[in-house]
């Protein structure tokens, strides 16, 4: 209201209902009607929490998304029905509280509309948590006894009961349809319009959650801003939506933008995926936010974004970036030629698109699986090494521009680090002179006087070649011996 004012906007408090082309009934609370006459209407009625068949919301036993808000005491336990972004957000807030959480949904992980590889990350996160997930898990009976719910559930290893203070149903939402003369509704029962929001009746738009999926509200602003565009600005090309950012604020927070890996098979897309697990960088560690990653589907013959899908800190800020990137079609090449904070959050993007399916991918857990190797990317590993050490000694030679070294933040001698290598433009750099360039720099600096460095070179061609290479730099007086 205080918006209302101050852009001095008119407002009645009542039950609306349209009674034909350009007239809305308000029935008022004291009982009165008045009639507003307007020559367009735009019906934003919204959404309302749907409850499951037999089993209504009481306000304190049986819960909608609306209760969960305002509930005055802590329940001990919970049961949650449905794991979309409401179920898994109100999941995360009562289990931070000490809420004894379950959550059952029908499809294999939490999510279920996310990318695959997001859908698993946040069911074992949850696991973790110790909130009890029950996927591929479908109800089957309902039971509201007053001062608590019983659920009865089956699954792969049979049916049982479930007792809690309350349940969540977060199972989707139905139209809140205006009064007075109906537009003409979709099979699913919400407002149908055209590609200018027009609905059947004349003059009368509707836009937002009334209007059916994806039922956000950035995309109903979206919506709003070009209808009323349509309506008032001649020759305006108003737009539907299209490709919108998917946010789920949990923890790890989950964010995602275009298609899935899952939906570019199913419509017969060449794809390539780039993948980044937060745990590699360096201001992640530092606020000790290492869980996640961040995916990046790219078509295979231009390099467009297709899609984007992130878990982990500041997921629902990071994938604004790449909600842009999309809009403007861009490509990976435009990607690379964006320079990053080097220890942003956002750094995760540019790293997500430098390790692609030409190069290699790394998992969530920091493993590498390489693919082609390219003419421009050296990959270089050893043990016995510590991470932070050999990206500085990396760092140190002449021909490399970029590094980015992977291996559990806590590794000690003994565990495998690998180090992808960005040279210096126009420079050419081996892998078995970057290794040999970390052994003698190491040998050289890192060991006490009394402690003999041993280099166990591999007894294959590579070995050669590597011992070769260690033994040019020692001649020339780089290394000690």
């Amino acid at each position: 209201e205080y918006l209302f004012k101050k852009n001095n906007v008119d407002y009645v408090n009542g039950f609306g209902s349209v009674q034909g082309s350009g007239k809305i009934e308000v029935k008022k609370e004291n009982g009165t009607t008045e009639i507003l006459d307007a020559k367009n209407v735009i019906i934003a009625t919204g959404a309302k929490s749907r409850p499951m068949p037999s089993f209504p919301f009481s306000g304190n036993t049986v819960i909608s998304s609306k209760e969960a808000m305002t509930l005055e005491k802590q329940p001990k336990s919970m049961v949650i029905i449905g794991a979309g972004a409401i179920g898994v957000e109100f999941g995360y807030i009562y289990n931070a509280f000490g809420t004894e959480v379950t959550i059952i949904e029908m499809m294999p992980n939490l999510l279920p509309v996310e990318d695959d590889d997001i859908s698993d990350a946040i069911t074992k996160s949850y696991r973790k948590a110790g909130i009890n997930c029950l996927t591929d898990t479908k109800v089957t009976g309902t039971r509201d006894n007053g001062s608590s719910v019983t659920i009865t559930v089956e699954n792969s290893s049979g049916t049982k009961e479930i007792t809690a203070d309350c349940c969540l149903v977060a199972i989707g939402v139905a139209p809140v349809l205006p009064g007075g003369q109906q537009p003409k509704l979709t099979d699913r029962g919400w407002v149908e319009i055209n590609d200018r929001y027009e609905t059947s009746l004349p003059n009368v738009y509707a836009i937002g959650d009334i209007a059916g999926p994806p039922w956000l509200d950035h995309t109903a602003s979206f919506e709003a801003m070009q209808c009323v565009e349509g309506i008032f600005v001649e020759g305006t090309a108003v737009k539907r939506v299209g490709d919108f950012p998917g946010c789920t604020y949990c923890y790890p927070e989950v964010a995602s933008v275009g298609k899935t890996e899952r939906a570019l098979k199913e419509e017969g897309i060449e794809y390539k995926v780039g993948k980044f697990p937060y745990q590699a960088l360096g201001k992640a560690q530092a606020s000790g936010e290492t869980e996640g990653f961040v995916k990046i589907l790219f078509g295979k013959k231009y390099g467009e974004v297709l899609g984007a899908h992130i878990i982990g800190e500041n997921a629902t800020d990071l994938i604004s970036e790449m909600g842009l990137a999309l809009s403007l079609e861009a490509t990976i090449d435009d990607i690379h030629a964006t320079i990053q904070n080097p220890q942003a959050t956002a750094k995760t993007i540019r790293e997500g698109w430098l390790w692609t399916g030409d190069m290699g991918a790394m998992d969530a857990d920091g493993f590498v699986t390489l693919h082609d190797r390219s003419k421009d990317m050296i990959i270089s590993g050893g043990s016995n090494i510590y991470p932070r050490e050999v990206e500085e000694v990396l760092l140190e030679h002449e021909h490399v521009a970029e590094v980015a070294v992977v291996g559990r933040p806590e590794a000690d001698w003994g565990e495998v680090v690998v180090a992808f290598v960005v040279p210096v433009a126009g420079q050419a750099v081996t892998r078995a002179e970057l290794d040999a360039h970390c052994i003698a720099q190491i040998a050289r600096f890192k060991r006490p006087k009394d402690y003999r460095f041993v280099a166990e070179l591999p007894k294959n061609n590579y070995g050669k070649i590597l011992k070769t290479k260690l033994r040019t730099i020692l001649e020339n007086g780089e290394g000690d011996e």
